[in-house]
């Protein structure tokens, strides 16, 4: 079995979240850092297809990792039309600010989601807002 197809199977685990949290996000992060080119464009090919859990492990996965393209993938998660997704990439951009500043043209993805997500979520999506230039 491959990297992404080891990824992909682990990802489609229902983790119990505290299991997803100490332990196994880790390795999916591993796994993600493992991936070779025609992973990462196999990736940025499928995720959209698979079940919105998967996308959400996908995007707290991705937080753990230093590989520059994954900035790119978070951002196209931020605009996923499920909330949950979209959320989850956004709180792993926030986390990231050390390497990434959202840029003008992501002002109205983000006031649309600000719109769909509850009182909790918002800080974090208001928190990307504040942080784009004017």
């Amino acid at each position: 079995m491959d990297t992404f197809d080891e990824l992909d199977q682990y990802l489609g685990v229902d983790y119990n979240i505290n299991l997803w949290s100490d332990d196994a996000i880790d390795h999916a992060t591993e796994l993600l850092d493992g991936l070779s080119e025609a992973d990462w464009t196999r990736l940025a090919r499928t995720w959209k297809h698979r079940p919105v859990a998967w996308q959400v492990r996908l995007a707290d996965a991705v937080f753990g990792s230093d590989k520059p393209r994954v900035i790119d993938l978070l951002v196209e998660m931020l605009r996923a039309s499920e909330a949950k997704v979209a959320i989850a990439a956004a709180e792993s951009l926030e986390a990231k600010d050390y390497v990434w500043t959202p840029d003008s043209s992501l002002r109205n993805v983000l006031e649309k989601l600000l719109d769909q997500v509850k009182v909790g979520d918002r800080r974090t999506i208001d928190g990307l807002l504040a942080r784009i230039p004017k």
